[in-house]
């Protein structure tokens, strides 16, 4: 140990110091982590935040009881129905919560995080289960479900990295509406009514519609309405996509033309300082050659008559002539 000018001890830094410097700095990081989940968790008591938990639940058990009732929900029609129903009301508060924050003010950043959450689970997870008990293709639900996963994704990215936001458009709006309205139609089991209907019994049951009935065209109907929702999906994240790649283009040329216009009035700046300086050289050297030297000229050696040699002979010119 040495002693400083302040009289203070100063200790060596030795790995033990350097491993309680460590853990502080890790207990730092946690309680840092620990406050931030407790303010999410905080802000759950907002009406926005509430409804949206809410429809989560709603979807779950949603879920559930339509995997109950089986496949076209031949094994339990009123647990089917019970799930067709918790998902229509469901999909109806989707813009609720979206509406109760801004209205309230109270945009949270737990909102922020459970919406889309939400949102998710309500257009793709029960498409999931139709898709395993065969009641749609399998390569529409995983369209819809990349489209979902993949624009999510770029949105979070886009959001991280270029500070982007690109608003919803109308297609995707349109798309949402469109596979909530073909989601309930295939859940709600009318075909219970139609004595035409006929069932083939286990997990992986069929169902065969007689053609011409009316569970026949209402079935024939929601899976125009789900491929209408198909084609505004893939539209509307395109244009997504598109509108993002606008968006990053304009503002990289933006950015070029800012640093050219930086970089040409720096070239301007130093011509014209060398200008300048040249210009000042120029007067500097007039000034000199106008000014009169000042401690005169001198006459050349051998030349005038104030040299002590030629008053010499002067003197001997004169005596010459005396004589």
């Amino acid at each position: 140990m040495t002693d400083n000018p302040s009289g203070s001890t100063a200790k060596n830094d030795t790995p033990q110091n350097v491993v309680r410097h460590d853990t502080s700095i890790e207990a730092d990081r946690l309680a840092g982590a620990g406050s931030t989940t407790h303010r999410l968790l905080a802000q759950w008591k907002t009406p926005a935040n509430i409804t949206t938990m809410v429809r989560i639940v709603l979807v779950i058990v949603a879920i559930v009881l339509a995997c109950l009732a089986g496949p076209w929900g031949h094994d339990n029609y009123g647990l089917r129905w019970t799930a067709t129903v918790l998902f229509v009301i469901a999909a109806s508060t989707d813009k609720l919560d979206g509406y109760l924050a801004r209205s309230r003010n109270e945009v949270t950043d737990l909102g922020k995080i459970l919406d889309p959450i939400a949102d998710k689970l309500l257009t793709c997870s029960m498409l999931v289960v139709l898709s395993v008990f065969s009641e749609i293709p399998w390569w529409v639900t995983i369209l819809f479900l990349i489209r979902e996963i993949g624009i999510t994704i770029w949105r979070m990215v886009s959001l991280d990295k270029h500070s982007l936001v690109i608003p919803a458009n109308w297609p995707g709006k349109l798309k949402t509406v469109f596979e909530c309205v073909a989601t309930a139609l295939l859940l709600a089991p009318l075909w219970q009514f139609d004595g035409a209907v006929m069932f083939h019994d286990g997990w992986w049951g069929a169902i065969f519609f007689e053609p011409g009935s009316w569970s026949y065209w209402y079935e024939l109907f929601a899976y125009v309405i789900l491929g209408v929702a198909l084609g505004l999906c893939l539209y509307s994240g395109g244009n997504y996509l598109y509108q993002a790649h606008v968006q990053l283009a304009v503002r990289r040329k933006a950015a070029a033309q800012q640093t050219a216009e930086a970089t040409d009035g720096t070239d301007d700046a130093d011509e014209t300082d060398s200008a300048d300086a040249k210009d000042s050289v120029k007067s500097a050297k007039d000034e000199d050659a106008d000014q009169p030297d000042e401690a005169g000229t001198v006459p050349p050696a051998g030349t005038g008559s104030d040299q002590p040699g030629d008053a010499e002979a002067g003197h001997k010119d004169d005596g010459a002539r005396d004589e």
